[in-house]
């Protein structure tokens, strides 16, 4: 289904942090954990800008929805944004107490939205990169922040397990999801508004409906238990002008996944990570005995060790029962009674390393990892999909530092899923009610899934 198009070596040692492709699908950018930012042309791979970023780590890139502007987060608590024309900065949003995991640009590029590990939103003023409000809005860490798609709202995930949503110019929480307290790795919105497609630490990517925040969808069979993992909607346009949907993610253990929307069914995987070495069995643990003769010379050796004994002085006689239990390593090893004996040996022949004599000799194993073993296994936090959903970009490589072009072919029965129409504007204060509705807040399992029948309530017509 998918196959390796071209792969990019950069002259970085570093590991890819994120990717992203243009919403113009012509150029695509990277970051990575030194700090640096490098912008790609689609076509051939070519390295067109390498921006000195950030002093830390890029945490997240995004692009406005015309690509006209650039914008990254880092561990070094900045935000900077780049025109793209040439890549020169255009404002820096400083004010972050700590690391600023996630960012991203309104619709009308007049607003930035930023989430931290201090626990804050922040809304910028984007020519000027001043901050324009500050929102205490969660209890631990932020790992996502996204504007809806006419930029009057910002949601925002934690650690906390909340999803949270909020008025971009006043700030106002008008609805808070739950997630059981379960850590938030990512979270992306659809494209019509209506679902949150939200990645937990805890291998499981869920679909949660603005409408009544219940879950339409749970994705699994993937590794995410300990690094923010990038997750999205794959969005594909078939031969007869239909559009599929399809949810992809990172892994933690080098690969990337893709669901089907409805069926949630594992469609691929791609792997992420090509250092791939097939090794030898290890050899076996080889077991040397030491002749009978040489043997007594050593069991006389503990002799010596009655003295420490001083309940029983000079009765040699007890010792000489042993001495017969004594004429085969055998009997040493398999023997209860001699095991205070064993250690002293152990010393004395410590002490004599001279002598080629011991008890037991193991030959160490050959370190080398298991059979079919990657060189070293890296997070394969790193996946973007392109816009026309016939391309997917990911990290690859010893540490994580290549990147990856695959293509999308043909593919064999697949099903079209189409998204519902987007909510009205403030649909999400308060969500309508369906006639006849029960009310049900259970969400152990999928109640509707989006596009499975024409009937269904959330169903409708594609829409970008």
């Amino acid at each position: 289904m998918w196959q390796l198009k071209g792969e990019i070596t950069p002259d970085l040692n570093d590991p890819v942090s994120c990717l992203q492709f243009s919403p113009s699908g012509d150029r695509f950018a990277a970051g990575f954990s030194n700090g640096i930012v490098t912008i790609y042309d689609m076509e051939n791979g070519s390295l067109i800008k390498k921006v000195f970023a950030h002093k830390k780590g890029v945490n997240q890139l995004k692009w406005s929805n015309d690509s006209s502007i650039l914008i990254s987060c880092s561990d070094d608590g900045n935000i900077n944004l780049y025109r793209t024309t040439d890549f020169e900065i255009i404002s820096e949003c400083t004010g972050h107490h700590s690391y600023v995991f996630s960012c991203d640009i309104s619709p009308s590029k007049l607003r930035i939205a930023s989430g931290s590990y201090d626990e804050s939103v922040r809304i910028w003023e984007t020519a000027t990169g001043k901050c324009l409000r500050m929102i205490s809005a969660h209890n631990d860490p932020v790992s996502s922040v996204v504007f809806n798609h006419d930029g009057q709202f910002v949601i925002s995930s934690s650690w906390d397990g909340f999803c949270r949503i909020f008025e971009t110019f006043s700030g106002l929480c008008v609805k808070s999801v739950n997630l059981e307290g379960i850590p938030i790795s990512h979270m992306e919105i659809a494209p019509n508004d209506s679902y949150l497609l939200v990645s937990l630490l805890q291998s499981k990517i869920k679909l949660i409906s603005l409408r009544d925040q219940k879950l339409k969808a749970l994705y699994t069979g993937h590794e995410n238990y300990n690094f923010p993992v990038f997750s999205g909607f794959l969005v594909r346009e078939n031969e007869n002008g239909k559009k599929t949907v399809e949810v992809y993610s990172g892994t933690e253990n080098s690969y990337a996944v893709g669901w089907d929307l409805a069926t949630m069914e594992p469609k691929w995987s791609i792997p992420m990570e090509f250092d791939v070495i097939e090794l030898p069995p290890e050899p076996p643990k080889v077991k040397k005995e030491i002749p009978k003769p040489e043997q007594p010379e050593q069991a006389q050796q503990p002799a010596p060790e009655p003295p420490q004994q001083p309940a029983q002085p000079e009765q040699p006689p007890p010792i000489q029962q042993q001495k017969p239990d004594l004429d085969s390593l055998e009997s040493l090893l398999n023997s209860p009674p001699p095991k205070p004996i064993e250690q002293p040996q152990a010393q004395q022949n410590t002490e004599q390393p001279k002598s080629p004599q011991k008890e037991v000799v193991e030959e160490p194993p050959v370190e080398i990892p298991i059979r079919y073993k990657a060189v070293k296994g890296f997070p394969s936090i790193a996946v973007h999909a392109h816009p026309s959903g016939n391309f997917l970009i990911t990290a690859t490589g010893e540490n994580g530092a290549k990147i990856a072009l695959w293509e999308r072919h043909a593919d064999t029965d697949q099903k079209p899923v189409t998204f519902p129409p987007p909510l009205p504007p403030y649909a999400f204060c308060e969500p309508p009610k369906a006639k006849g509705s029960k009310d049900d807040s259970s969400d152990s399992e999928p109640d509707v899934m989006p596009g499975a029948a024409a009937a269904d309530p959330i169903g409708g017509s594609s829409s970008d």
